[in-house]
């Protein structure tokens, strides 16, 4: 038997255990058949004894007044617990354990089903008198219980037996399950079924009618039940509201764990307006979860049922794969489609397009299409009927119009599904019924942003969202718009940096946005007397240029410096060189350097010439002079050429100091000092060139390696001296004249 989900929008925005789409149930479908292991409900398959082990059983009557002058339900189709509108009772309404054929279906239905234990659970039983139970478990959710796709599961199989004793809605006998985050305090999901609800499987004997097991697969996704929150189950059955007709169902499988079986469900949309080519396309996912291979697979869909009691038509099948039989368009009946063996775990998909008649009833309750006719079975498998799908129908609709505007690209979809405007899309359309509302979300693409709504959605802003109402036609504008992002650019020193495409002009701008994806060059220009140094940041490397892409908020520094000059001027043979590299003189005596490089010269003399010293921004005579390149500097460096001075004596007795080769700046005079012998003078020759005087010599200005000559000369004849024998006779003479013995000449005139 099938379940109804039913709500008002606004219920379904709050619903989300199983998946809806536009409103539609979804249920089991693609399940991964090989899990981890999963934290049921206690006894969820009520295998233990004593027999309802883990539930709360809980008893009451459906006579309770319903305001509208009869009993039973008071908001139809009821959205939680609360709606049933029951009486609290203290008995025992025959809820208990089943296994065997049920005799209330004539033994047509089977208790468990193959594959799901020895026994089920049954809530309520077959008791007339507004007898009404239901059983409850709560249990924490554990990480064990999260599947493959991320989402937590509840699962559980359902086979109701209900009287059909043809009230009204609000009155039948019914099944109600309810799912509820405690922790949250949400409600996660409901099903409801009543007895003889159109476009149901019912089979039916001796005025009572049963289906088939069905299973459900309810996804959980984060954020409506995280891991430790505590979740509660629980399932009403209740007779009818005017107390003579009963109502029961077989509940088995409860638990997150995948049921072992050929699963499917459908879903469609949540509502549409009724007009002359009305369609519903119903989606069809089917799943072996059995653990074997399946074999001629086949899924048979009896098409849908108004809520009037009027069939659809069969319009088209999408088979996606399999073989389908059909009634032919325009007909009512049964679309069959095989799929011949499917593996385990195997999963698939295929659509079936119906008409609706034109006489679809557009009034409440029965405004609804209601399809939950379908099965799976396979060779050797048992059929399982799939869960109820309900579509609202309605007189008149509303129309959505969405324009997208701006340079960029994205997506706009609606929930309900009605507009799918991708990225090639520029204006869209849906139509519903007058007061549904309509969520609209906005997703930009990569690279792009959705800078925000217009029109209707206007209140909405830059909120990737907007929720309409939907009294009256609305148009709405959604703006997207490339990405930008921010282009920071710092400088040090004297210098400019401009960008193309333009934006940055450093100085005057050092900032820009771009679009995403932009290749951005940037071209530092150092000022006069500057050099550019290098970059940092988003760029690197000393080249003029840089290139950056802007897929994401860049900053770049660019370094300039100032320079200075710095002069060397050179006086006499030799040369200076600097380090860092840049002067060296003679060939280059000036050069460029950073502020506050330390610069050293080297001053080098030539040969045969000396480094006399420094001058300018350098002093001292050491051959080394360091200056701070702080401010423009001057140097001077001085070298004197040197000559080989040789003094010599040519002739005559004398002697010349000093008396060895001299070495001597260029332009310099060198003195000598002669000392010639007795009786002997000094005459100067040689290259020097001087003066004389006495016997003090100094050269000339000495311009080249020179020569001094000194030549003694003697000034008067010899004196003639006594030999030692003359000496002797002399002294001899000399004693005889004293003794007398010469006579003395007479020294007279004649």
């Amino acid at each position: 038997m099938r379940n109804v989900i039913k709500r008002s929008w606004g219920a379904l925005t709050r619903t989300c255990g199983t998946v809806l789409r536009a409103g539609t149930l979804v249920l089991g479908g693609a399940l991964l058949a090989s899990q981890g292991a999963h934290a049921n409900f206690v006894n969820g398959g009520f295998e233990d004894s004593p027999a309802m082990t883990g539930w709360t059983i809980t008893s009451f009557m459906n006579n309770k007044p319903n305001g509208l002058g009869t009993n039973g339900i008071t908001t139809f189709p009821p959205t939680e617990s609360s709606h049933l509108n029951l009486n609290s009772a203290s008995a025992n309404n025959l809820t208990m354990v089943w296994s065997g054929t049920d005799p209330q279906t004539n033994n047509v239905l089977t208790v468990p089903r193959t594959g799901f234990g020895t026994q089920s659970g049954r809530v309520n039983g077959p008791t007339t008198g507004y007898l009404t139970s239901s059983i409850a478990q709560t249990t924490a959710m554990t990480a064990g219980d999260v599947d493959p796709d991320g989402n937590i599961h509840v699962r559980f199989a359902l086979a109701p037996v209900l009287q059909n004793p043809n009230h009204t809605n609000r009155e039948q006998p019914y099944f109600f399950v309810e799912l509820t985050n405690v922790t949250k305090g949400t409600v996660l999901f409901t099903q409801f079924n009543f007895a003889n609800q159109p476009g149901v499987s019912w089979q039916t004997y001796n005025g009572v009618q049963f289906t088939d097991w069905v299973t459900y697969d309810v996804p959980l996704p984060p954020g409506q039940v995280d891991v430790g929150d505590q979740v509660k189950m629980e399932v009403f059955a209740a007779g009818c509201a005017q107390g003579g007709h009963w109502g029961y169902v077989y509940v088995d499988q409860a638990g997150t764990a995948v049921l072992p079986n050929l699963a499917v469900s459908a879903s469609g949309p949540a509502s549409i307006v009724l007009g002359p080519n009305s369609t519903i396309t119903y989606t069809y996912t089917y799943t072996n979860n059995t653990g074997v291979a399946t074999n001629n697979s086949t899924v048979n869909a009896v098409l849908p049922m108004t809520g009037n009691s009027l069939n659809t038509t069969f319009n088209a099948v999408n088979p996606n794969g399999g073989t389908c039989t059909n009634p032919g368009v325009g007909n009512a009946g049964t679309v069959s489609c095989n799929f011949g063996t499917l593996q385990p775990g195997q999963t698939g998909t295929f659509t079936i397009t119906v008409n609706v008649p034109a006489a679809a009833s557009t009034t409440s309750p029965t405004n609804v299409v209601n399809h939950g006719n379908y099965s799976i079975q396979a060779t050797g498998v048992p059929a399982l009927t799939g869960p109820l799908v309900v579509t609202n129908v309605y007189a008149v609709g509303v129309d959505l119009n969405l324009t997208k505007t701006g340079a960029g690209t994205g997506t706009v979809s609606s929930s309900p599904a009605g507009i799918n405007c991708g990225t090639a899309c520029s204006t869209a359309t849906m139509t519903v019924p007058p007061n549904t509302p309509i969520t609209l979300t906005a997703s930009p693409t990569a690279g792009h942003t959705f800078t925000g709504w217009g029109g209707d959605c206007a209140a909405a802003g830059t909120a990737p969202t907007c929720t309409l109402p939907m009294g009256q036609t609305s148009n709405v504008t959604a703006n997207f718009d490339p990405a930008t992002f921010a282009l920071d650019v710092a400088t040090t020193g004297p210098g400019s940096v401009a960008s193309n495409p333009a934006g940055v002009s450093c100085g005057a701008t050092c900032n820009a946005s771009f679009n995403s994806g932009t290749l951005v060059t940037l071209t530092a220009t150092p000022q006069a007397n500057s050099v550019f140094l290098g970059w940092g940041g988003a760029c690197s490397g000393t080249a003029l240029t840089c290139t950056v892409t802007m897929d994401q908020a860049r900053s770049v520094t660019a370094n300039f410096v100032q320079t200075f000059a710095l002069d060397v001027a050179t006086t006499g043979p030799g040369s200076v060189a600097s380090n860092p590299a840049g002067v060296s003189c003679g060939a280059t005596c000036n050069a460029s350097f950073n502020s506050g490089t330390l610069v050293t010269l080297t001053a080098t003399p030539q040969a045969n010439s000396v480094f006399l010293g420094w001058g300018g921004a350098c002093s001292g005579t050491a051959t080394t002079c360091t200056v701070t390149m702080d401010q423009a500097r001057s140097v001077t460096v001085n070298f004197v050429a040197t000559y080989v001075v040789t003094p010599s004596v040519a002739a005559g007795l004398g002697t010349i100091s000093p008396n060895t080769p001299s070495t001597v700046q260029s332009g310099t005079q060198v003195t000598y000092t002669l000392s010639p012998a007795q009786g002997y003078r000094a005459e100067v020759g040689g290259t020097c060139g001087g003066v004389l005087s006495g016997n003090t010599y100094t050269t000339s200005a000495v311009t080249a390696d020179c020569t001094v000559v000194v030549t003694f000369i003697g000034e008067v004849n010899p004196v003639p001296t006594l030999s030692q024998w003359g000496l002797i006779l002399m002294a001899a003479l000399l004693a005889l004249l004293a003794a007398g013995q010469l006579p003395l000449r007479n020294n007279r005139r004649p």
